[in-house]
């Protein structure tokens, strides 16, 4: 069976019919590094781009094990061990504010 290693800030609550586990944070937080660019100004008002420059901090590769992270280090890295929460699927108080998720997301 695979593990899973919550590297986000917070615990992540997952609820599979009538089972909850709470992934708590393991304290490992990866960060992507930008580099802004200027490129223009448009009606007066300069402009930028941002480009990722690197994800750092990210857990060495363990087999069998995945890697939770947020989707911003998900969507920036290659590593097919990384998962992220999928948001689209999830359960919602009634403030709107996601209280569970139902399941991950993984690279193919």
């Amino acid at each position: 069976m695979s593990k899973v290693v919550n590297c986000t800030s917070r615990p992540i609550t997952v609820r599979v019919g009538e089972k909850e586990l709470v992934l708590p944070p393991s304290g490992v937080v990866p960060r992507v590094v930008m580099i802004r660019v200027p490129v223009d100004v448009v009606g007066g008002i300069p402009c930028i781009v941002e480009k990722l420059w690197e994800v750092k901090g990210l857990p060495a590769p363990e087999d069998g094990t995945f890697f939770l992270v947020n989707s911003t280090i998900f969507q920036s890295s290659k590593r097919k061990d990384l998962v992220t929460p999928d948001t689209k699927e999830c359960i919602k108080n009634k403030e709107g504010q996601i209280v569970a998720i139902t399941r991950l997301v993984r690279k193919w």
